[in-house]
């Protein structure tokens, strides 16, 4: 039986980034998903508030968040140890449930 060579440091550390790159773009997701049921908006409406074209909204939603440079910032996060976690701002409304 041939012998299976294990993953290097540097390829779980690799890994590690990316599972958190995408999880941190999924809650992001999620969280603007929660705000169109909540508003009862449109994505369309949903991209205006955030400040971006419906079109790059779409294409976020397709999976080209990471792309974004967002996943920069995440990735930066993971390398410190750090989480980035979706929470409404203290003293905002804008995230809290209607």
């Amino acid at each position: 039986m041939p012998k299976v060579k294990g993953l290097t440091q540097k390829e779980r550390d690799a890994q590690a980034i990316e599972r958190e790159i995408q999880r941190a773009s999924q809650d992001f997701l999620n969280v603007a998903r929660e705000k169109r049921g909540r508003e009862d908006k449109t994505y369309a409406q949903v991209a205006e508030d955030i400040g971006v074209s419906k079109d790059t909204f779409w294409q976020w939603r397709a999976g080209k968040l990471p792309s974004a440079g967002f996943g920069r910032v995440i990735a930066s996060y993971a390398r410190m140890g750090y989480r980035l976690v979706p929470e409404p701002i203290a003293g905002s409304r804008k995230g809290a449930p209607g």
